[in-house]
């Protein structure tokens, strides 16, 4: 689960397309945006915590999306990812 709600970032020019066709004010240099908006790949650190042990740890959007691909919860370490695979096999 995200625990990170929202975050500021900074604006360049490979990002201020993507956040102007969200709405966002691109004009200044960093903005707040929600972490819901950031693209799939970003490398932005994000706290989230484990859906299985409840440890909070700090990780890119990108490996979270990665790591909730199959069934939607986020596991911190192998120990939390074999209870993950139970459910998912």
């Amino acid at each position: 689960m995200i625990i990170t709600k929202k975050l500021e970032i900074k604006i360049t020019k490979q990002n201020c397309e993507h956040y102007t066709k969200l709405g966002y004010n691109t004009n200044n240099k960093f903005i707040i945006i929600d972490v819901s908006d950031l693209t799939k790949g970003s490398n932005i650190e994000i706290e989230v915590k484990c859906d299985y042990c409840e440890s909070i740890r700090l990780i890119s959007y990108k490996e979270y999306n990665r790591n909730i691909e199959k069934n939607k919860k986020y596991s911190c370490s192998i120990k939390c990812g074999i209870l993950k695979s139970k459910e998912t096999n």
